[in-house]
């Protein structure tokens, strides 16, 4: 008798150990696909999705995460018209890239990823482990508009969960999943690096590159070629004079908006035709208000603008004014 109800015991304590690490591992996945369908909702048909990486203490934790978010996206692949980097594709880039899926990646590194793993959608994410429950979180950045939406689910430690952090585990717990809330924040300017472009005013041409420093400050450089029939200082020798000229830039966005001032330094060579003829060198001042438009979807972007440059330090004394617009785009 006393060995039937030792079978019994045994086999009643193995059922409910075995149910309550299934209801475990199923509220971790629940957690994890009611994330993916949140964020699934942006997605656009005909395009790729990449899962990089996992932020997470454990490389385990990282691996499980990352592969069940691949499944569910997998389960909607066909029914959204999109296509999933899978696991052994990640790794591959990942060794070529030399990046860890268990690392931190921020939005610029994960979108230079997505480029070069060539997707639309790259997620990231990460799960911490706070004083009595853990956080999961989990966000799509799309490639082209640069939109970030972003889900976070709080999950009480539970048998898998420290399984996976290699924690120890009080089977006292309760696992409790609550619903993921959707924090969708755009950038006050996308991650985009460079900006080129190509100036176009009444009387010249000119070509400009600049880099974001953040979202404040910009520096950068411009090679122009203007002309002038004006002389604002001075008497000159020249009726109608060119200046041909390079300058070192730094923008001001105050505020972060489009609109910006500017202040460069460099050199330049006016005369009656620089192309042809010796000029008159000397260092060139700039001061400069525009607005830069576009360059936060398509990468495309307006820039009208107007410069005053002085030419000092040399024979030629005279205030030059340029006015017009720059066309361009951004990566």
């Amino acid at each position: 008798m006393k060995k039937i109800l030792l079978a019994v015991f045994a086999l009643v304590y193995m059922t409910v150990l075995a149910v309550d690490t299934a209801q475990a591992q199923a509220q971790l996945n629940v957690a994890i696909q009611n994330s993916v369908g949140e964020l699934a909702a942006i997605f656009e048909r005909d395009t790729g999705v990449a899962v990089l990486a996992i932020h997470s203490d454990s490389a385990q934790m990282s691996d499980h995460i990352i592969n069940e978010i691949i499944v569910a996206f997998m389960g909607i692949q066909h029914a959204r018209g999109i296509t999933v980097v899978n696991r052994m594709q990640l790794n591959t880039f990942a060794a070529q890239l030399d990046f860890n899926t268990a690392g931190l990646i921020d939005d610029t590194a994960a979108q230079s990823l997505g480029t070069l793993m060539n997707v639309r959608y790259v997620v990231t994410g990460t799960f911490e482990l706070r004083e009595d429950f853990s956080r999961f979180s989990v966000q799509i950045m799309d490639m082209e508009t640069m939109a970030i939406r972003s889900t976070y689910t709080d999950i009480q430690i539970d048998g898998l969960i420290a399984s996976l952090l290699g924690i120890e585990y009080s089977p006292a717990q309760v696992v409790e999943v609550r619903s993921p809330r959707r924090e969708p924040r755009e950038p006050r300017y996308p991650p985009r690096a460079n900006w080129l472009s190509a100036e176009i005013t009444a009387v010249g041409l000119g070509v400009r590159y600049e880099r974001h420093i953040n979202d404040v400050f910009t520096v950068g450089g411009t090679i122009f070629l203007s002309s002038t029939n004006y002389d604002t200082l001075t008497t000159t020798a020249y009726e109608w004079s060119e200046i041909i000229g390079g300058l070192a830039t730094v923008r001001l966005f105050p505020g972060g908006f489009p609109f910006y001032l500017e202040a460069g330094f460099g050199f330049g060579l006016v005369g009656y035709d620089v192309l042809h003829e010796d000029g008159d060198g000397g260092v060139l001042l700039s001061l400069a208000a525009g607005v830069r438009l576009g360059g936060r979807t398509r990468g495309f972007f307006v820039n009208p603008f107007v410069s005053i440059i002085p030419l000092v330090l040399t024979p030629v004394d005279h205030v030059h004014i340029r006015a017009g617009i720059g066309l361009g785009w951004a990566w």
